[in-house]
């Protein structure tokens, strides 16, 4: 709880406590004391648990947090898998759906902040225009000196793994993505993978529950790794992970690029897309927009 919410309530007589905190930003924090069996209402039942006092920037959206001593108390039991949280207070049971919820304001009267995305987003559509040079950014394969080219034949698959592959290079020929090539001084190999999923258990020959992961379906890869192996290594300084998760700190909300949508965007040199050539059943075909593979 944050030292100014408590003062606000009245509540300053403070148990004194050794603990330190570690934040998000590794900031080492000593707490003002503890507030013991504070009532906390949730629904129409008031829950008795204990806070730890910071002082710290108040979020208004978010002012308190509940911690494992509440959970305990409330009996809290959590399914992730099904984002339900219940909580058992003497008789009475409340259950909660955290996907409901988080589509609700925390505070009524405060515009929700997930509402404005769409009209963020649509302030940047034009980063992608068409209109835009490709030779402003355009993807180079340096190759080191004396390298030898490689062509290798395409490896068997099954009849399952061919219709992934056909599905797959039917949908990159419809985007513009690659087109078929006749000859080329560097061919790749196909593979197709499995798609991991959840996690399941079975049991052996020996009735031993074992923890196995489920295949959700199939992708198609490029094997590229004799063509990168060839290629310049490009040296630029790379950010440290903890300088990247301290930019990350203080910040509400978070997204990430789906994979399909955040490759394909950059236009490989065309003197180098034939580097990129691949061979399949259906075809022999090469790049033209930067993929997952290539260095």
């Amino acid at each position: 709880m944050p030292y100014s919410i408590a003062v606000g309530l009245g509540m300053t007589d403070f148990t004194p406590t050794c603990i330190s905190l570690i934040l998000a930003d590794r900031s080492v924090r000593i707490p003002e004391g503890l507030l013991d069996d504070v009532p906390v209402r949730i629904g129409e039942c008031m829950i008795p648990t204990d806070f730890i006092i910071l002082k710290y920037n108040v979020e208004p959206k978010d002012p308190l947090i509940l911690g494992r001593h509440f959970l305990a108390t409330a009996g809290a039991l959590i399914d992730l898998k099904g984002g339900k949280i219940s909580l058992t207070v003497g008789n009475l049971v409340m259950n909660f759906d955290m996907d409901e919820l988080v589509k609700l304001p925390t505070i009524d009267g405060h515009t929700y902040y997930v509402d404005t995305l769409n009209d963020i987003v649509a302030g940047y559509v034009t980063m992608l225009d068409a209109n835009i040079s490709p030779e402003l950014c355009m993807h180079r394969i340096h190759l080191e000196d004396e390298t030898k080219s490689s062509i290798e034949h395409q490896r068997r698959l099954n009849l399952n793994l061919k219709e992934v592959v056909k599905k797959e290079i039917m949908k990159l020929l419809e985007a513009g993505i690659i087109y078929p090539i006749s000859d080329s001084d560097w061919v790749s190999p196909v593979h197709v993978v499995p798609k991991k999923g959840g996690v399941t258990v079975i049991k052996n020959e020996k009735n031993e529950l074992i923890p196995m992961r489920t295949v959700t379906g199939h992708r198609m890869c490029i094997d590229y790794r004799k063509l990168n192996a060839a290629t310049r290594n490009n040296h630029f300084p790379l950010p440290f992970i903890d300088q990247m998760l301290e930019r990350l700190a203080n910040h509400s909300y978070y997204c990430f690029l789906d994979g399909y949508s955040g490759f394909f965007q950059i236009p490989i040199h065309p003197e180098d897309q034939e580097k990129t050539t691949f061979t399949c059943p259906y075809g022999t075909f090469a790049y033209r927009r930067m993929l997952f593979w290539i260095m």
